[in-house]
């Protein structure tokens, strides 16, 4: 796997926690080398005079500046008008300081004509992209990240977890959580699994309700 340039990257996709996990790895990655440094957030702006003034600036005491941009209109499959056209960041990009470090994330997939694309490969940046996982690939990343916390669950357990949360990996990391703080180091049967993880109760409620309110609601 080639090295992330921390430098100059962009993570895209539709697997929101990838693409959410994939930036906090950036935020500490660029907090570990410069502490005491806030990270300047641009957040969907439509016009980006702002944002193109701080990526060039370079900073007169500190060492480097850190700047991150989520979800701008113009990695967006559709416009939004008033906004700065695709090709405006692209030129932004091209104006980047050498002591800033820059992560742009889209909570989406990036068009492959987008320019923004085309400029990351000409100044060398990095790019990474998360598509939705589908089927086997959810049960799959799921087994993965069980062993990884070193849970030993019953059979059925990871049938059950797919059942209740679905194919969320954040979900599934919320579930993988309590059952981490739960099982304290011990191997937890199915059955605890099953009391544990959240997904049985909404259908029953859902029912329950639905006999109540009926045709003709009280």
């Amino acid at each position: 796997m080639a090295a992330i340039n921390d430098h100059l990257l962009l993570v895209h996709g539709e697997e929101r926690f990838l693409v959410d996990t994939a930036v906090r790895g950036w935020r500490e990655r660029v907090r570990a080398r410069s502490p005491e440094l806030d990270i300047e957030v641009f957040d969907a702006p439509a016009k980006l005079d702002g944002f193109r003034q701080s990526i060039a600036e370079i900073p007169l005491l500190d060492p480097e500046r850190s700047v991150l941009l989520r979800d701008p209109p113009q990695l967006a499959a559709t416009a939004r008008r008033g906004s700065d056209s695709p090709d405006a960041l692209a030129a932004a990009l091209t104006g980047q300081a050498p002591t800033t470090s820059l992560c742009i994330v889209s909570h989406g997939r990036v068009a492959a004509q987008n320019p923004v694309l085309a400029a990351f490969r000409t100044l060398r940046g990095s790019i990474s992209y998360f598509p939705a996982p589908r089927g086997r690939e959810v049960r799959t990343w799921l087994d993965r990240a069980i062993a990884d916390r070193g849970l030993r669950l019953g059979r059925g357990s990871a049938e059950h977890l797919l059942q209740a949360a679905g194919t969320d990996l954040g979900a599934l990391t919320s579930e993988l959580d309590k059952l981490q703080a739960y099982a304290a180091g011990r191997p937890l049967t199915s059955d605890q699994v099953a009391r544990a993880v959240a997904g049985d109760e909404p259908p029953e409620l859902y029912s329950v309700l639905e006999h109540l309110i009926g045709q003709t609601p009280a």
